[in-house]
C-alpha cells in the first residue's frame, strides 16, 4: 500500500513544487533510493517522524496542517541524520572486521598496514592496529561531519598510508639534532652539518678521542641510521641490563657533546689538510 493512500494524521497545505501527496511522496520516496536507504525507510514513515517533531500540535483528534516548506526540509534533514546513522554503522562494522576477523581481506589489509610501519621503520614504535585505530577516530570525526564513506575499506586504506606518513614525520622532528651544549636528540643530520661546516680531520681526530661506549652510540645512530629503540636494543646487548630510549638517548646527546668539546680542544693544535688531501 502506498504512502499517498494511507491516512495521514495531518494535512499538507501545498505548493506549486508539489502540489499534492502523490507528488511530493513521489519526490521523497525518489530521494530516498538515491541515498541507498529504500530497503528499510520509505516516504511515509519520514513523513511521520517528522510529524511527530512538529511542535505546533493541537487535540491528537483534530487535523493538524502542516505547511509542506516545513515538512520538506524535516524529512530532508531526518533522512540526513538516517544515512549518517546507516554510514556510521558500516564503517564500524568493516573496522570491527578488520580487528576481530580472521577473513582473508582483514588478513591481507592488517599485512599491509605491517608492511608499512617496516618500510616507514615504525614497527618498533606502532603496530597495524595502532594505525588502523587512528584512521577510524579520523572516519569518525569526518562523518559527524556529515561526510559519507561510500567505500570504507578503501577510505581506511588512503588513511592508514597518510597516517604512518604523518607519524614518520612526528618522529623525525623528534629526532632532530640539536646541536647546541644543551643537546638532547640526535639524528644523520647533526653529524651532516658539522662535516660541512668544520674540518673533517678536526672531527676524525675529536671522535678517535671518545670512549668506545661513545663511539659505538654514535655510530649506530649516526652511521647505520638507527632509531633510538633500535639503538637502545644495541646498548643492552653490551650492558646485559635494559636500557630505556630515553636513556639511549640521553647517552648519545652526552656523546655528541663530548665530542664537539674534543673538536673545540684540538682544532687549535691541528694543521687541517687541503680539502684535497682530507
Amino acid at each position: 500500500m502506498s504512502s499517498h493512500s494511507q491516512k495521514l494524521p495531518f494535512q499538507l497545505v501545498y505548493n506549486r513544487e508539489h502540489p499534492n501527496l502523490k507528488s511530493f511522496h513521489q519526490f521523497l520516496q525518489d530521494y530516498i533510493e538515491k541515498q541507498n536507504l529504500a530497503q528499510c525507510h520509505d516516504a511515509y514513515s519520514v513523513m511521520k517522524k517528522a510529524y511527530s517533531l512538529y511542535s505546533d500540535l493541537n487535540a491528537s483528534d483534530e487535523v493538524v496542517e502542516i505547511h509542506l516548506a516545513w515538512m520538506k526540509t524535516q524529512c530532508m534533514t531526518i533522512i540526513k541524520d538516517i544515512k549518517q546513522t546507516e554510514n556510521r554503522k558500516y564503517f564500524d562494522h568493516t573496522v570491527q572486521s578488520l580487528f576481530y576477523g580472521n577473513n582473508p581481506e582483514a588478513i591481507t589489509f592488517c599485512s599491509s598496514i605491517t608492511r608499512l610501519l617496516r618500510q616507514f621503520r615504525l614497527s618498533g614504535t606502532y603496530d597495524a592496529k595502532d594505525i588502523i585505530s587512528e584512521a577510524y577516530a579520523r572516519g569518525i570525526d569526518k562523518i559527524e561531519e556529515g561526510t559519507t564513506i561510500k567505500i570504507p575499506l578503501a577510505w581506511l586504506r588512503r588513511t592508514c598510508l597518510n597516517v604512518i606518513r604523518e607519524f614518520k614525520k612526528k618522529q623525525a622532528k623528534a629526532d632532530k639534532p640539536k646541536l647546541d651544549g644543551d643537546a638532547c636528540s640526535l639524528g644523520g643530520e647533526a653529524m651532516e652539518q658539522l662535516l660541512l661546516d668544520e674540518d673533517m680531520k678536526a672531527i676524525r681526530v675529536a671522535f678517535e678521542r671518545l670512549s668506545l661506549e661513545d663511539q659505538n652510540i654514535l655510530h649506530v645512530r649516526i652511521f647505520q641510521g638507527l632509531s633510538w629503540r633500535e639503538v637502545s636494543k644495541q646498548l643492552e646487548r653490551s650492558d646485559t641490563t635494559p636500557v630505556s630510549i630515553g636513556t639511549a638517548r640521553q647517552r648519545g646527546s652526552r656523546a655528541l657533546i663530548r665530542l664537539r668539546q674534543h673538536y673545540v680542544q684540538i682544532r687549535k693544535d691541528i694543521r687541517l689538510l687541503p680539502q684535497g688531501d682530507l
